[in-house]
């Protein structure tokens, strides 16, 4: 038996896509590389740096589970890099992310906040929130971010199918796009 796999050519095709979202993620902070807390800090400064005050600052990829000290970033420390701008560190897998306080409070989510269902605020030893969110909780800290425009919509899609044309995909399945 081969163990070989040849794709036929002009025909890889992807199967469950959310394409503007794809695109999207390509025009954020990819953080999927980073090894460390001290890393990641520096590329947020470096960004905080370039951007207005009222402007996000949004990383994605984060994969804390492959460092060292494998601990989330949180909201104080945040607060720090970014010099109060609004940020967030999505995980890889979408289903978490760590926020500061300006994105916490955009999100209109206090220490007072209750967990969502099917998702946790993570909090300190003193009942504060400490930034981190977890499935429901992340999304509902994520539907903050503002929206992308219209024109920039288009972007992210014409970027999206340019790197799946990029990878060789020469169909895809694109699920819950909006018109």
């Amino acid at each position: 038996m081969s163990t070989n796999f040849e794709i036929p050519s002009g025909r890889l095709r992807e199967a469950h896509c959310h394409l503007p979202n794809l695109g999207r993620s390509l025009s954020l902070l990819n953080v999927a590389d980073v090894k460390s807390k001290a890393e990641l800090y520096e590329i947020l400064r470096a960004s905080a740096e370039k951007t207005s005050p009222r402007q996000w600052i949004i990383a994605t990829g984060l994969r804390v589970e492959a460092w060292s000290d494998a601990v989330w970033p949180r909201r104080a420390e945040l607060d720090v890099v970014t010099a109060k701008r609004p940020c967030i560190v999505r995980g890889f897998d979408y289903h978490s992310l760590a926020a500061n306080s300006a994105a916490l409070l955009a999100a209109g989510v206090t220490d007072a906040i209750a967990n969502p269902e099917a998702g946790i605020y993570q909090r300190d030893a003193d009942n504060r929130l400490d930034g981190v969110c977890l499935e429901s909780a992340a999304n509902h800290v994520w539907n903050a971010v503002p929206e992308p425009t219209p024109a920039e919509r288009e972007i992210h899609v014409r970027a999206g199918l340019e790197h799946l044309a990029d990878l060789g995909f020469t169909e895809l399945d694109d699920l819950l796009t909006p018109p």
